[in-house]
């Protein structure tokens, strides 16, 4: 085998391994890992739906605090990060929070990974590192195999827009797995 091929062998492993693979695809069909706080729907618009058919809207509901989508047993492979694939309806802004609990993480809410990233209009790739966490209390987190829950959510404040979860993706090193196809 020349010196040539095998290098162009060793890139293309290399750069599948390190290509986005999909870990939940929110397809419409609300499946038991997927849940919301406030008013959910499923999404067909192709204009918000980058990955797959469908995708999962949540809007502010009357009486409800907070809004947002949320997923349960997140498969994460070894991967480095878990990518949020949303689409933010509105004109401006919002800053969300974003929730990452591990299999160990109890109810208290300093006993999860938690930061605060501000959503644009429009497509957004939000990017969660998954390796090296601590919980706000100081545990080591881990999410080798899953991520027990991830919430994406918000104060529902006047005018707040409705927030698209398309999907989670893995990126960044672990073991390849195959992707799903786009259809």
């Amino acid at each position: 085998m020349s010196r040539a091929l095998l290098l162009c062998c060793v890139l293309v492993v290399s750069a599948s391994a390190q290509a986005p693979d999909v870990a939940v695809l929110c397809d419409g069909l609300p499946a038991e890992r997927l849940s919301a706080e406030g008013e959910s729907s499923v999404v067909t618009d192709p204009a918000k739906v980058k990955i797959g058919k469908a995708a999962w809207r949540v809007a502010p509901k009357a009486g409800v605090k907070f809004y947002g989508p949320a997923a349960a047993d997140v498969p994460t492979r070894g991967r480095a990060a878990l990518v949020c694939v949303l689409f933010l309806e509105g004109d401006r802004p919002r800053d969300f929070r974003f929730k990452l609990d591990d299999a160990a993480s109890g109810k208290a809410q300093n006993d999860a990974a938690v930061e605060y990233r501000s959503v644009l209009p429009g497509w957004n790739e939000i990017a969660l590192a998954l390796v090296d966490r601590k919980s706000a209390a100081g545990r080591d987190l881990d999410f080798s195999t899953a991520v027990k829950r991830i919430q994406i959510s918000k104060r529902a404040d006047d005018g707040d827009p409705a927030i698209i979860l398309d999907g989670l993706l893995l990126s960044g090193a672990g073991a390849p797995t195959a992707s799903r196809p786009r259809p």
